[in-house]
C-alpha cells in the first residue's frame, strides 16, 4: 500500500502571512497607481506660472489615497474648457485618471499580488509632502 501525507501547516502559515500583509500590499499598489496618474497629470496641467503644477499633492492614510492640486484656483481652471491656455488642457487630472487608471482595479490587484509575492510594497508616494 502506498500513502501520501500532506501537511497543511505550511499553507496555513502562508495564508496567515498574506492576511496580515495584504492591506499594506494593496495600499502600496494604490500609491503606485496614484503616482502614475500624477505623472500623467503633470504632463497635462496648464503651466502659465508653474504655481498650479507645483501645488500637486498625494496624501495617503489607512485605506485611502488622495491626489490633486491645492492651488485655490485649481478647480476653476480644471473645469473651464473654454479658457485660453498656452499650455496644458482643461480636465487634466480627470483625463490623466481616465488614461492611466483604465482598468485601475485590475492594476491594483496585479500590483498588490506582486507586492505580496515579493514581500515588498511601495510605502509612500513620490509626491507626498509636495515633492
Amino acid at each position: 500500500m502506498m500513502k501520501i501525507s500532506l501537511d497543511s501547516s505550511a499553507v496555513a502559515r502562508r495564508l496567515k502571512k498574506i492576511q496580515s500583509t495584504a492591506p499594506r500590499a494593496v495600499h502600496g499598489a494604490m500609491l503606485s497607481l496614484a503616482d502614475e496618474v500624477m505623472d500623467e497629470a503633470q504632463k497635462r496641467v496648464p503651466r502659465d506660472t508653474e504655481a498650479l503644477a507645483k501645488s500637486r499633492f498625494v496624501e495617503s492614510g489607512d485605506g485611502y489615497v488622495l491626489l490633486g492640486y491645492s492651488a485655490s484656483y485649481a478647480l476653476a481652471v480644471h473645469e473651464e474648457p473654454s479658457s485660453a491656455r498656452a499650455t496644458g488642457e482643461a480636465f487634466w487630472l480627470e483625463n490623466a485618471l481616465d488614461s492611466i487608471a483604465n482598468g485601475g482595479a485590475r492594476k491594483i490587484a496585479l500590483s498588490a499580488t506582486r507586492h505580496l509575492m515579493t514581500g515588498m510594497g511601495q510605502k509612500s508616494s513620490k509626491y507626498e509632502g509636495g515633492t
